[in-house]
């Protein structure tokens, strides 16, 4: 099991499809913060990594009624927040969301319609994909990334250790917090240890019409494709998680390495074009439909009356050639078949 895009979107309820999140990392940074937010950040307000300092927008956007009525400021101060969102819940670092990537600034210009073409939840996941693997180096004492889509996700996939079902038996363990640790961690690792088959949750997701997610983005979380937030690439492989998707689960093949570019940091690379660099991972995302792991299954819905008009005839014809070649290679294997 892992996390998936499937489940980014229900329980973040962020968009997975459009636009990488990637871009530039050389920028005149006080320029584009005069655009975005309507200040010029002082010096101050810059980390010594370059990121901005949250306090920056806290200085100049924490109510609204102080901006109200003035349709620009209500804009900058929407934009703040969203920043906020951003560098302190979704996408934070080790500073504790007390910092905001510069490199997102760009992002947030245009209007919203704009920023929400960016696939903001495939980014957000292969942030955390990130960290996750790096946190398995015992040296590590921190992480980065959207925490609470990890617990949340672990709740639910595992009902055993929600909440609902922690023995804590008085107040006074959560307040003493030295107390509840070494408790929390010993339930949780020995529920974990003896979990059986049916206190897994596989399928969860089903109704998606709150979403307005549309059925061909549905199946989008289906397509074997690098995810990518800025310099970072991960390996999305729902073939090897298909319970989760209410499909059977073969064998896997064995997990994607992305050697040459796992190990990529940012460290040094102020000038650096990442959308150009990172070009062949882009390109693979902007295709990921010629790369879902039920191509039958996705042919069969693209056929029906309903959802036809949502496939055009050169994908079908396309899908078909696919799935005649995937014959004509079984040939290779197996005894001729009608």
């Amino acid at each position: 099991m892992t996390i998936t895009l499937q489940d980014v979107a229900g329980i973040l309820g962020l968009p997975t499809d459009g636009i990488v999140v990637t871009g530039s990392t050389s920028e005149d940074w006080h320029a584009a913060c005069a655009a975005i937010f309507g200040h010029v950040p002082e010096a101050g307000e810059f980390h010594h990594s370059g990121d901005l300092r949250i306090s920056f927008l806290d200085r100049h956007y924490t109510r609204w009624t102080d901006h109200e009525g003035n349709h620009a400021a209500e804009i900058y101060f929407t934009k703040a927040h969203i920043a906020r969102m951003l560098g302190t819940w979704l996408l934070a670092d080790k500073s504790g969301g007390s910092n905001f990537g510069c490199r997102l600034v760009p992002l947030l210009g245009g209007g919203f319609e704009d920023i929400g073409r960016f696939s903001w939840g495939s980014a957000v996941l292969t942030h955390l994909f990130r960290n996750l693997c790096e946190l398995t180096d015992a040296r590590r004492t921190d992480m980065d990334g959207c925490h609470i889509l990890l617990q949340i996700w672990a709740w639910i996939r595992f009902p055993p250790i929600a909440p609902p079902f922690l023995l804590i038996q008085s107040r006074a363990h959560i307040m003493d917090a030295e107390k509840f640790k070494p408790h929390e961690v010993t339930h949780y690792r020995a529920t974990l240890d003896t979990l059986c088959r049916d206190e897994v949750v596989w399928q969860l997701y089903i109704d998606y019409e709150w979403l307005d997610v549309t059925l061909e983005q549905q199946y989008l979380w289906l397509a074997v494709t690098p995810i990518i937030y800025f310099h970072t690439v991960e390996a999305c492989q729902p073939d090897r998680c298909m319970r989760q998707f209410d499909l059977d689960q073969p064998i896997p093949d064995k997990s994607r390495k992305l050697r040459g570019i796992h190990d990529h940091t940012l460290r040094g690379k102020v000038e650096e074009n990442w959308r150009r660099k990172l070009k062949d991972h882009i390109d693979r995302w902007n295709t990921r439909i010629q790369h879902i792991i039920d191509g039958l299954e996705m042919l069969y819905h693209a056929t029906t009356v309903e959802e036809f008009p949502r496939f055009g005839l050169e994908y079908i014809h396309e899908e078909i050639g696919r799935i005649i070649g995937m014959f004509r290679e079984s040939s290779r294997v197996d005894e001729p078949g009608p």
